[in-house]
């Protein structure tokens, strides 16, 4: 959690102190009031007019790329799947679940593609970017000698 402590006073009589429990408190994305209370303690709080003036605590979004490795193979009629990836920005603790939708039968070139689920990680703390990796099938080649 984003806690941040301390706040400063205007104004104050020589010889009076005033104390401030700051409250706030923050964990997943995003902003709140850095909220506190004030302990007037022998000061009269009635000789003075307050003005509150909270701060503000952010948590911003964390990056998160998850890549898709990349797979090749000579063509031979079956698919070619990679269920291979690499996760970089996952806070330690935190989970997901990555499924392929990435497949190539025949010859040629296509994104090794994946969805993604958020298992305990929390998906608003997160700014999630994909990258694919490559399915690549390759022609069988061929030998000849000019005869049959």
């Amino acid at each position: 959690a984003l806690t941040a402590g301390g706040a400063s006073f205007d104004g104050l009589a020589e010889g009076d102190t005033v104390t401030a429990n700051v409250t706030g408190s923050i964990k997943d994305a995003g902003t709140t009031s850095n909220s506190f209370t004030i302990n007037w303690g022998d000061v009269k709080s009635g000789n003075y007019t307050l003005t509150e003036k909270p701060g503000t605590l952010t948590v911003n979004r964390r990056s998160l790329k998850v890549t898709s490795k990349s797979a090749n193979k000579t063509w031979d009629g079956d698919p070619l799947t990679c269920e291979e990836y690499t996760a970089e920005g996952l806070v330690d603790g935190e989970s997901i679940k990555v499924t392929f939708t990435g497949s190539r039968t025949d010859v040629g070139e296509s994104d090794n593609t994946f969805d993604v689920e958020f298992n305990s990680a929390k998906e608003g703390n997160y700014d999630l970017t994909k990258e694919y990796g490559k399915l690549t099938v390759n022609e069988v080649p061929w030998v000849t000698d000019g005869g049959y």
